[in-house]
């Protein structure tokens, strides 16, 4: 019996998106949760996208006011606080692959999207921790963990004021991090799913096509041989038409704007002066700049090493090693600090020095 065509139609943004949404409520693998909303994208174009990012975007709100509900702490600041991130971040992440931003270079469209969603959660955030009720379970939860381990000397009040402190300076740049990562690592993963797809099809359009000669005398359990009447052309696979998302570049083809090396040097200016004048906004949007230009070059030196690699004929080398060098940076702790570092240098200093082809890049 065929399905229905609408059935055909929902079923991917239901499974993407209602993964999106489990993925999310699993905490371990939050970090994760807009992975499927890309990969519905590259794999099957921003319409699904859309409809999936609809489905996270309800499935989550209602599973975190629910939760909240059932241990009978909702409220205006906790709701704030439990939808404000990930809806900011499921609706930047559709509008950084908007079709007509496709001319738009990547890094523009994700500073942006990043820079919006932190000033939609900075206000909830700001609201959250003025709210005496959050102050007050932090407080509680604080004063139990530091009796329960016979910590004496932590303070809360301290704690909380440390925490506020680190979490401003950076959440603008964490968020930034999920943007990023999630349009790079759903972009891969999508458009190997859009190829496999359209040569499946194309192999089932085919599949009518007449068989080898056989003699059929002879009995045989392997089937006949299905011979493909037409080239497989890669290039139609990569274009959905009006439909096609503004998608990241390839990895070989990633370059950061050269005007973008201002700010990014006026940013590290901007945590020196910081040291000597100490305004905490000031040194928030400083520190929040700064680590998400820093990702940006780093990926470009990334990139660059990648280059440099396959030059010297060691590109399946760098292939291999280049997660192994991901997870370092991640979880390396001062080394992975290092490591990262030298690559956002790397990458800052193809603005002057054309370490690629001139062409080789957005």
């Amino acid at each position: 019996m065929q399905r229905p065509v609408g059935f055909k139609v929902f079923l991917p943004p239901l499974l993407l998106g209602g993964l999106s949404a489990a993925l999310y409520a699993t905490v371990s693998f939050a970090p994760a949760f807009l992975l499927p909303l890309q990969v519905a994208g590259a794999g099957k174009g921003f319409r699904v996208m859309l409809r999936a990012s609809l489905v996270a975007a309800v499935s989550i709100a209602v599973l975190q006011l629910s939760l909240l509900a059932m241990v009978g702490s909702l409220g205006i600041a906790t709701a704030l606080a439990g939808i404000s991130a990930p809806l900011a971040l499921v609706a930047a992440l559709l509008g950084m692959a908007h079709p007509r931003l496709a001319r738009t270079p990547f890094v523009f469209r994700a500073l942006a999207g990043g820079l919006l969603v932190s000033l939609a959660v900075l206000p909830a955030f700001m609201f959250v921790a003025r709210d005496p009720g959050v102050r007050a379970m932090f407080v509680e939860a604080t004063r139990g963990a530091s009796t329960s381990l016979g910590i004496e000397t932590l303070d809360p009040d301290e704690l909380w004021a440390s925490l506020s402190r680190v979490i401003t300076a950076g959440f603008g740049a964490i968020l930034f991090l999920f943007l990023f990562g999630s349009a790079w690592g759903g972009t891969r993963i999508g458009l190997r799913w859009r190829i496999a797809s359209t040569v499946a099809k194309i192999k089932k359009d085919d599949s009518g096509a007449m068989p080898a000669a056989t003699d059929t005398t002879q009995a045989t359990d392997s089937p006949p041989e299905i011979v493909i009447t037409r080239p497989i052309d890669l290039s139609a696979i990569a274009n959905l038409g009006i439909d096609e998302p503004a998608l990241p570049p390839a990895l070989s083809g990633y370059r950061v704007p050269p005007v973008l090396v201002w700010p990014f040097l006026a940013s590290w200016a901007g945590i020196l002066a910081s040291r000597f004048v100490p305004v905490q906004a000031l040194s928030a949007v400083a520190w929040n700049a700064a680590i998400s230009l820093s990702i940006c070059y780093g990926f470009q030196g990334f990139a660059v090493a990648g280059a440099l690699a396959g030059r010297i004929g060691m590109a399946t080398v760098a292939r291999v090693l280049g997660p192994v060098f991901v997870v370092l940076v991640f979880l390396g702790g001062t080394t992975g600090l290092v490591a990262a570092s030298l690559m956002a240098l790397l990458g800052t200093l193809e603005t002057w020095i054309p370490f690629r082809p001139s062409h080789q890049g957005e």
